[in-house]
């Protein structure tokens, strides 16, 4: 009976989430890759991928476990114990507005977890045979193109360009998925980026780039993983191995621990390096002891060297892997697969009951030495033909205290060490707090982990992070990170330091409209740029302020309006930028056409001012470009959805700058002031 009255309380308090149950795919996105806009290492595809995945196969959390909510990342560790407390004590759900009767739950939480989740009565059997899930499984075709309209110097012969694209300018993409619930899933992927031949030259087979898989998640009781094809893997916190995607400083400020509970994941995405290509497992002994292993064969992208010896032939060396994944031109055709490349490795994972440990192996090892610069600040990177890493990682959740960390250990005896803790004293607030010490000659290639840079190596530093709700419409996070570098890096010819400070206000009125002020301090150190034998390194200043709302007409529109302001300082050298945008977006509940339109101006003096923008874009894409100099952008998408089986999409957008005349370098260089996009895209469900 006091369920009965639970249930009935929180349904007829649903409309304080009536507006946030239907969290679009982009809202989503935004949350998750704050703060990450200007890695450009980071695959954005590889998170819209996970998340429109979960959009069309929600977990049921009347039956799911931890593992699965785990592999949202979104929840802590303490909401998840206090949301399967919850459950055990009260049993199923009868509503997801339910969510607000669980402690330690927020409103903030529960709108991202709504879309992503279900109380339906789909109940996994693990007697169902891979042919039964083949044929009962949702069954996606996907066909897509883009190509800029303007012409590039790249696609031009002529005694000033003596370079040329192997092919054309349009992009080309194909997908074929299969998936049966959370626990089957095939793909089969062909791509062709622009300049890239099809079906000529160098490349005779057609697209430049195929991948697949097949992948088989909890099959049998015993057997939690199985991919053959391409796939990723995630070890501990990413000190040895991560190449999915990893969070770092985001809005979610407190949520640092990565998911350890994943080993093992199917690869469908277009990057051509952060993949492993063979076979990778996961058997559960018991119902405490996993243990995963992976295999891999496949050749990779580097610019090849050759130089003479003291024996008969020459030494042919790898200066630096290619990883754009282009091959347009001769120097990048001739660097495609240059490198074997093998890779093995497995991770011993023991669970108790609010805790785990694992031990985690890798090696690495390529046909060819890879030979860096003589740079100081290549002094202590990986050169060579293998690695080997092995590390301990470890998770305890004591009451509502979670610690975790990692320690990793390379060849050449170097160690990196990750420790983090968060507490969660209440639903009102939590706090975490990271440390990390890299050695400057630690070894790694595929490692993932927390930090100012990529490449966990050469960095010590402290973070702390806190978010507060304060009631029900208003939400404060912060966080500080310091950090030293002990060595030179790229641009930074001294030991170097720096700091920075986040903080978010968000407000919330009910599904009418929704606010947040947001802002950004950076002290980083960077060589001047002055061309002297002596390097001066100097401290330079990056501030960002935001003020963005979102406004609900009504079900069917909703407005965005964003200020952000930019401004860098050193000595002697202020700069500034300031970008204004307005997006219209219209999403009916029941009309095939939907769109999304964006206008912006930008005004940034360079490009240490530029500012970065997350962009609606066409189903499994993700965009983040820079707004500098001095220009405006638009854009619209346009979605038409007659049916559930099919779907179009078209996207144009354009850049123009009044003050510019020409766009570009080299064999990307335009020779006007503006670069129009154009993308389309087919989607078949069957």
């Amino acid at each position: 009976m006091a369920k009965i009255i639970v249930a009935l309380t929180f349904l007829l308090l649903s409309t304080i989430l009536s507006g946030q149950s239907n969290l679009g795919i982009d809202e989503l996105m935004e949350k998750y890759t704050e703060s990450l806009e200007e890695n450009d290492d980071i695959d954005f595809n590889l998170i819209r991928e996970k998340f429109e995945f979960f959009l069309s196969n929600p977990i049921n959390l009347n039956k799911c476990d931890k593992e699965e909510l785990r592999n949202l990342d979104i929840l802590s560790e303490q909401q998840i114990q206090s949301f399967f407390k919850y459950r055990t004590k009260l049993g199923k759900l009868y509503s997801l507005y339910e969510l607000q009767a669980i402690p330690l739950f927020d409103l903030n939480t529960i709108s991202l977890l709504l879309p992503l989740t279900t109380i339906g009565s789909f109940e996994y059997d693990y007697h169902v045979s891979l042919l039964k899930m083949i044929a009962k499984s949702k069954k996606i075709l996907l066909l897509k193109s883009n190509s800029v309209v303007e012409q590039k110097s790249g696609y031009l012969s002529n005694d000033e360009n003596p370079t040329k694209y192997a092919g054309n300018k349009y992009a080309l993409y194909s997908k074929l998925k299969m998936n049966y619930s959370n626990h089957f899933d095939l793909a089969f992927i062909a791509e062709k980026d622009p300049g890239e031949s099809f079906f000529t030259g160098y490349n005779k087979s057609g697209f430049d780039y195929y991948s697949g898989h097949i992948f088989l998640y909890k099959y049998k009781s015993w057997l939690k993983e199985l991919n053959l094809g391409d796939y990723t893997v995630s070890l501990g916190q990413g000190l040895i191995l991560h190449n999915d995607f990893s969070r770092g400083k985001s809005s979610l400020v407190t949520n640092l621990k990565k998911n350890a509970s994943k080993v093992i994941r199917p690869y469908s995405s277009v990057n051509e390096n952060m993949y492993f290509r063979g076979i990778g497992t996961t058997i559960k002994f018991s119902k405490n002891l996993e243990f995963s292993l992976f295999g891999s064969y496949k050749y990779i992208d580097a610019n090849i060297e050759e130089k003479p010896s003291d024996f008969e032939n020459s030494l042919i060396y790898a200066s630096s892997l290619q990883l754009s994944g282009f091959h347009r031109l001769e120097s990048e055709i001739e660097g495609k697969h240059s490198i074997e490349e093998r890779a093995f490795g497995s991770r011993i994972n023991y669970k108790f009951k609010n805790a785990y440990i694992g031990v985690n192996f890798f090696r690495l090892i390529h046909d060819k030495e890879l030979v860096r610069q003589n740079k100081l600040y290549n002094k202590y990177k990986f050169s060579g033909n293998s690695l080997f890493n092995i590390s301990l990682d470890y998770s305890l959740l004591v009451k509502r205290i979670l610690l975790f960390g990692e320690i990793a250990r390379s060849k050449n005896d170097a160690y990196a060490i990750l420790q983090g803790i968060q507490y969660v004293p209440s639903s009102h607030l939590d706090i975490a707090i990271l440390y990390r010490n890299y050695s400057k000659s630690y070894e790694s290639i595929n490692s993932n982990s927390f930090g100012e840079t990529v490449g966990t190596n050469n960095e010590e530093g402290l973070y702390m992070g806190l978010n507060w709700h304060i009631n029900n419409k208003w939400t404060l996070s912060l966080y500080q990170d310091i950090w030293k570098f002990p060595w030179f890096r790229y641009n930074i010819s001294s030991p170097s330091y720096g700091n920075e400070y986040f903080a978010i206000l968000k407000y919330k009125k009910r599904h009418k409209y929704s606010l947040y002020f947001q802002y950004k301090y950076e002290n980083k150190a960077r060589d001047n740029g002055n061309k002297s034998f002596t390097k001066i390194t100097e401290n330079g200043n990056k501030t960002r302020l935001r003020f963005h709302i979102n406004y609900k007409l009504n079900k069917n529109w909703e407005l965005r309006n964003r200020i952000e302001l930019s401004r860098y300082s050193k000595p002697k050298n202020t700069s500034k930028g300031i970008m204004i945008y307005q997006d219209i977006i219209f999403k009916p509940v029941q009309f095939p056409l939907s769109f999304s339109f964006r206008y912006a101006i930008f005004d940034t003096d360079n490009y240490n001012t530029a500012i970065y923008v997350y962009e609606n874009d066409i189903l499994g894409e993700a965009l983040i470009p820079a707004y500098f100099k001095k220009g405006f952008r638009s854009y619209i998408n346009i979605r038409y959805r007659p049916n559930t089986n099919i779907s179009t999409e078209i996207r144009f957008a354009r850049w123009y700058y009044p003050d510019e005349v020409q766009l570009g370098s080299g064999t990307e260089k335009i020779n006007t002031n503006h670069k129009t996009d154009i993308k389309i895209q087919l989607k078949l469900n069957f």
